[in-house]
């Protein structure tokens, strides 16, 4: 092991300094109003959400090869694995009253409804490669019709993950990966009366959550090696969310914050890069994208891109980021109208491909996080921006 450390460091002090961090941007159509890129697969296929001016209404929107396409409902679309299928939701997501439902889609086989738990909503959040689907829905008795669960969808069926506290418990599915762990957020008693903490369900949907500083943290997305990120709160700073990462067994760190307005990560690729926002200020215009090459330190995406002729000021959220390290997300022009964006590296920067060698050698594992940790602190010390 010590030799292949060194061998790491060696890697990297002869080319770090040589490689700029660049990024070619696509700003992907629209169907005439604001749009929204969340996910994307390996392809380079992108999804989201675009206004439909013609009809003033929210469309799910499949890119592929920059061309945007409705899938034919209302609502927003939220990701999409390498064989194409994609999934979201309909009708009106992220309100207080949602009335949609969860669906996935494919160009052969169109929208796929795949039912609630037997309550009037649900919403898709992931899919891994076998097609496995995890989200939200309510089930159908009075007392859980505000204290829905998350699910995993597989084999045509929809199942319920299961809550901390029962009957009155709510959870939610946000991630997905290929070994069918599931990550996301769930209360510690009910909804409205207690805590939120990030919940991880292992692959045989087994719940453990996991309760640490603060009094808020929600994961968004898991990896093939177990690494989980999201967003935490501490006793010290109120309200304000930070980009946080943990591993399977809930040890928590917290990414490189930039800004007292706090950050999130939305996505992590299997080589331990991780794209979010970070905020300097409560205004829209404050966000900024950002990745973390080196799984801590986050970089604005901003600093890294050639914005002039695309209309867009500031790119203010990223969502996802693929195998090849190309990340989609959102910014915002002059006059404050969002426009949908995929970035490729140019060249694809190495600091990327020596993390994800790294990671093979010393492995993110679950026993061992807090090494890999301290060694790349070693590598790329300080805080970019």
């Amino acid at each position: 092991m010590k030799q292949l450390i060194a061998l790491s460091l060696i890697l990297i002090s002869t080319t770090a300094n040589a490689v700029t961090y660049n990024y070619n941007i696509q700003v992907l159509d629209s169907l005439g109003g604001d749009s929204v890129a969340y996910g994307l697969n390996d392809n380079g296929d992108v999804v989201g959400q675009s206004i439909d001016t013609s009809i003033s209404k929210k469309q799910s929107v499949i890119w592929s090869g920059g061309v945007v396409t409705s899938l034919g409902v209302n609502g927003v679309a939220r990701d999409i694995n390498n064989s194409g299928t994609v999934v979201g939701e309909t009708g009106t997501a992220n309100t207080a009253n949602p009335t949609g439902y969860a669906y996935s889609w494919t160009s052969t086989g169109g929208i796929t409804n795949l039912g609630t738990l037997g309550g009037a909503y649900s919403g898709a959040y992931d899919i891994n490669e076998a097609g496995v689907i995890t989200g939200f829905a309510w089930p159908s008795t009075a007392e859980y019709s505000t204290h829905g669960q998350g699910f995993i969808y597989e084999d045509d069926t929809m199942s319920p993950l299961g809550t901390v506290s029962s009957p009155t418990g709510y959870s939610r599915g946000h991630g997905i990966n290929d070994s069918n762990e599931i990550v996301g957020r769930g209360s510690q008693v009910d909804f409205s009366g207690s805590n939120k903490y990030t919940i991880y369900w292992d692959e045989n949907q087994n719940l453990n959550q996991f309760v640490g500083p603060g009094s808020y943290s929600s994961s968004e997305a898991i990896n093939n090696n177990g690494m989980i990120v999201g967003g935490a709160r501490t006793a010290s700073t109120g309200n304000t969310l930070f980009a946080s990462i943990w591993d399977t067994d809930g040890n928590l760190t917290f990414l490189n914050n930039a800004d007292i307005y706090g950050s999130k990560a939305w996505g992590v690729n299997d080589s331990g890069v991780i794209v979010g926002y970070d905020q300097s200020g409560t205004a829209l215009a404050t966000k900024r994208a950002f990745v973390a090459l080196d799984g801590l330190n986050m970089v604005d995406l901003t600093t890294l891109v050639d914005l002039s002729g695309t209309g867009i000021v500031t790119l203010t959220e990223a969502f996802d980021v693929n195998a090849s390290g190309q990340i989609v997300g959102v910014g915002i022009t002059s006059t404050g109208e969002q426009k949908a964006f995929m970035l490729t590296a140019i060249p694809v920067p190495a600091a990327v491909w020596l993390f994800a060698s790294a990671l093979g050698l010393l492995g993110w594992t679950r026993r061992n996080r807090n090494q890999a940790f301290s060694f790349f602190r070693l590598l790329i010390p300080g805080h970019l921006q």
